[in-house]
């Protein structure tokens, strides 16, 4: 899911963690940086609806200015996790 993500020309880098879900138990909340622009949740939606099966894309989408990195550099997912539980939690209220 991130490499097709990546593969998109606006996006630089791509994370995708999983949130819970009440219909599907789980689903992917993907993280991504651009170098300037702006993209809408739409477009970035049918280029992954074009590009993985249907339950693969992602159902949360949020653009950062940057990444939680590992002292490694690898991304922090767990730090993603928390985000997206934050995030998830506050769109269902």
């Amino acid at each position: 899911i991130e490499d097709v993500l990546e593969s998109h020309p606006d996006i630089e880098i791509a994370a995708v963690v999983s949130v819970p879900d009440d219909r599907f138990q789980e689903v992917g909340a993907a993280f991504f940086m651009t170098p300037e622009q702006q993209l809408s949740v739409t477009d970035l939606t049918g280029f992954c609806k074009e590009n993985l099966a249907n339950y693969k894309v992602p159902k949360y989408f949020t653009q950062v200015d940057a990444l939680p990195l590992l002292p490694i550099g690898k991304v922090d997912k767990v730090s993603l996790k928390k985000l997206a539980r934050g995030n998830h939690l506050k769109e269902s209220t």
